[in-house]
């Protein structure tokens, strides 16, 4: 039996290809991955996993998005875009919750405290 299947690359047209050539294509593109390294972007995906589901398990955004929980666990413990929440009530046994890291707010001086080069009066 011949079936077709349809590949479909962001920006690209769909391809239909023979199922076995697929198949085919898809382990040759796991092993390239696999031995080379390439081909994902963890913190992106990590990102788009914890902007659906904050705050979440080291363990469930692996499995989230198909990644290995060591992968997964050394970005999210490198990556400053990551942090853990403060609240005592986020973490379950032993496993860590993370969210999206919050950015600093702006730095924004009081009326009155800038000094006389920065232009602002004493």
């Amino acid at each position: 039996m011949n079936t077709e299947v349809t590949l479909v690359v962001p920006g690209h047209d769909p391809i239909s290809v023979n199922a076995e050539i697929a198949a085919k294509l898809e382990k040759a593109l796991r092993d390239y991955r696999h031995t080379t390294g390439t081909g994902r972007d963890l913190p992106a995906e990590i990102v788009a996993f914890l902007r659906k589901h904050p705050p979440s398990l080291t363990v469930e955004i692996a499995r989230g998005i198909r990644a290995r929980d060591a992968a997964v666990r050394s970005v999210l413990c490198n990556d400053p875009s990551f942090e853990q929440p403060r609240d005592v009530g986020q973490s379950i046994g032993r496993g860590k919750r993370w969210t999206l890291a919050t950015a600093p707010a702006e730095l924004v001086p009081k009326p009155g405290t800038g000094s006389p080069r920065g232009g602002a009066t004493p």
